[in-house]
């Protein structure tokens, strides 16, 4: 079946891709999987069951997505922080932060994904994205940096890894919980 939406840059023919439709609503919604066959600029040729199939609109836009090979990739990534000089944490902002109004670029972590406070998670945000009283900011940094930052901002940080913390269990690829798909 040939559906409108690019495929991510690395996937290729044979992989999975999951098909998420983009009507122009908030929220994105997953139709399901299906193997990606071939694709020429903006339409993708994907082998899928017959029920999925139904579910395709040919005037739609989709997004497709390739799931990692490994579904325990967040896993080995929180490992892999954890052995490093850098810590993942959940920075919670509250409505009296001298944070509020600054922007994601300004802070000495990097963050890698907003929880607003309707939770709505958005990953990889802009640096110009202005911080918000009552948003998570999922970050990586060095355990110094949020020292610094808890001070500076009279902040509270938890220590989180995805597969530790259920707040933080944000699989990018698996799972989005915004119901934006991952930007890749």
């Amino acid at each position: 079946m040939a559906v409108r939406g690019d495929p991510p840059s690395t996937a290729s023919a044979g992989d999975t891709v999951q098909l998420w439709r983009r009507d122009g609503t908030a929220d994105p919604q997953r139709v399901g999987t299906g193997e990606l066959r071939a694709s020429v600029g903006t339409v993708a040729t994907i082998a899928t069951d017959e029920t999925i199939a139904r579910q395709i609109d040919p005037t739609a836009e989709y997004r497709l997505l390739t799931p990692p090979a490994d579904p325990y990739a967040d896993r080995e990534f929180a490992a892999m922080l954890r052995r490093a000089d850098e810590t993942m944490q959940l920075v919670e902002i509250s409505g009296d932060s001298p944070l509020v109004g600054q922007t994601i670029g300004t802070l000495e972590v990097t963050v890698i994904a907003v929880r607003s406070p309707e939770g709505t998670v958005t990953t990889i945000p802009t640096r110009d994205r202005p911080i918000e009283p009552g948003d998570g900011l999922f970050a990586i940094g060095r355990p110094d940096a949020f020292r610094k930052l808890d001070t500076r901002s009279g902040t509270q940080t938890a220590a989180t890894g995805f597969a530790d913390d259920q707040a933080a269990a944000v699989s990018f690829e698996q799972q989005p919980t915004s119901g934006q798909p991952p930007e890749e």
